[in-house]
């Protein structure tokens, strides 16, 4: 492409200045791994413990949170009447 600029030459003055970033990025695909493994037994924990310990009864009921939900939007929209008049 003519005309364009050449990339600047890094020094690593970053790096030096902020240890733990050259830290993350050796380990970054560490960590992204670690986080998508931990939300992942978090659901699944939650799933296994809804369906053996309590089959009966849910630990969300969704008509409650649904009745919640719609408390806070009326509350909202009132209060938005009020604002605008």
């Amino acid at each position: 492409m003519e005309g364009a600029l050449p990339a600047p030459e890094q020094n690593g003055a970053a790096i030096i200045a902020y240890p733990q970033w050259a830290q993350l990025q050796e380990n970054g695909m560490r960590f992204l791994l670690g986080l998508i493994l931990g939300c992942a037994l978090t659901v699944g924990g939650a799933y296994i413990a809804d369906a053996v310990y309590a089959p009966a009864a849910p630990m969300v009921n969704w008509e409650v949170v649904a009745k919640n939900v719609g408390a806070v939007t009326a509350l909202a929209r009132e209060g938005w009447r009020k604002i605008t008049g």
